[in-house]
């Protein structure tokens, strides 16, 4: 029995963090991606697709580092958590996982819920 195929939403969605060099927005990859947040299997998907292709985690760990807001979730290494420092610099729901596959596939999850939720800017 073969795997079930990879939803549509899953490589427009992993490919945002090199995507975004080439001039959409953020928001608009994001949008064009439409993951499925509530997908049960959404962070095992993006973990079995970044498993096999280091240069996506060093992407999404370069767009962690460029992030220019003052708050919203980071990426640091094998730490994923939120970040804010539009009063007293804070990080709160930080996680520690065991490899940089499960901290990324985290990261994208915390990010694509944070940019997609956000209202129109």
């Amino acid at each position: 029995m073969s795997a079930p195929p990879s939803p549509p939403w899953l490589e427009p969605l992993v490919r945002i963090a090199i995507d975004r060099r080439h001039g959409p927005s953020i928001r608009e990859l994001f949008e064009t991606a439409q993951p499925d947040l509530s997908d049960p299997r959404f962070e095992e998907l993006v973990r079995e697709r970044l498993a096999n292709d280091p240069a996506l985690i060093a992407a999404w760990q370069g767009y962690s580092d460029d992030k220019r807001t003052s708050s919203g979730p980071y990426l640091d290494r094998n730490r994923v958590g939120f970040f804010d420092i539009s009063g007293e610099p804070r990080r709160s729901a930080v996680r520690n996982h065991k490899n940089p596959v499960d901290a990324c596939a985290d990261f994208i999850h915390r990010e694509a819920a944070s940019v997609l939720e956000r209202g129109p800017r």
